[in-house]
C-alpha cells in the first residue's frame, strides 16, 4: 500500500513539479506543502524499508518539487508568495491562520512554511547523498544551512525562547 501511494503520488506531478493533493481524481488540487510531505514520507520509506532502488526511481520527482520551492526562496532562503493552498492544519482563524494556511507575517514570511521546507531539504540531502548524486546533497545541504541560520534570526524570540509563526513575533503556534 505504501509504495502503491508513493507511486501515484509521484505520478500526480503536474510540469511545475509538485504533487497534487490527491490522485487519481477529477479534481485537480495543488497543496504544495503536501509535496513537502511526500519527500519525508519516501525518506521513512527507505529508512524503514529495503527497497533502495524503489526510493532511487522516486529521487527524479523530488528533485522537481524542490526546484518548484526554490523559485519562491528568497536571497536569505525564506519562501515568499508560493502559490495555490498551503495547506498546514486546521487551525481557528482568529489565530491567524486562513482556510488552514499557516500565518505569515506583514512582509509575507511563515516559519510554518520555512520550517517544513528545511525539514525537507535535510531528508531529501540524506537521500541524495546514500542513493542519488552528491552535487544534489550537498546544494540541499547548503540550502538547509542557509534556511536554518535565517530562521534563527528571522523567527527566534529570546524572551519567550519560541520560534514564532512570523517574522512579526507576535503569533505562535506548536507547529
Amino acid at each position: 500500500f505504501v509504495r502503491n501511494a508513493l507511486t501515484l503520488m509521484d505520478h500526480s506531478r503536474i510540469a511545475e513539479g509538485i504533487t497534487l493533493s490527491r490522485y487519481p481524481t477529477g479534481l485537480h488540487q495543488q497543496i504544495p506543502t503536501f509535496s513537502l510531505w511526500w519527500i519525508c514520507m519516501l525518506h521513512d520509506y527507505w529508512m524503514y524499508r529495503s527497497d533502495t532502488a524503489f526510493v532511487k526511481q522516486r529521487l527524479a520527482g523530488t528533485r522537481e518539487v524542490l526546484n518548484f520551492f526554490q523559485q519562491y526562496q528568497q536571497a536569505d532562503g525564506a519562501l515568499k508568495n508560493v502559490p495555490y493552498w498551503t495547506f498546514t492544519d486546521w487551525v481557528e482563524k482568529r489565530k491567524g491562520w486562513d482556510y488552514g494556511q499557516a500565518p505569515t507575517g506583514k512582509a509575507g514570511y511563515s516559519s510554518v512554511l520555512d520550517l517544513q521546507l528545511l525539514l525537507t531539504y535535510k531528508t531529501a540531502a540524506e537521500m541524495e547523498a546514500a542513493i542519488g548524486f552528491m552535487d544534489y546533497a550537498k546544494l540541499y545541504r547548503a540550502k538547509a544551512a542557509q534556511l536554518k541560520q535565517m530562521i534563527q534570526q528571522r523567527y527566534w524570540d529570546s524572551s519567550k525562547k519560541l520560534y514564532a509563526d512570523t517574522e512579526d513575533k507576535d503569533l505562535f503556534s506548536q507547529h
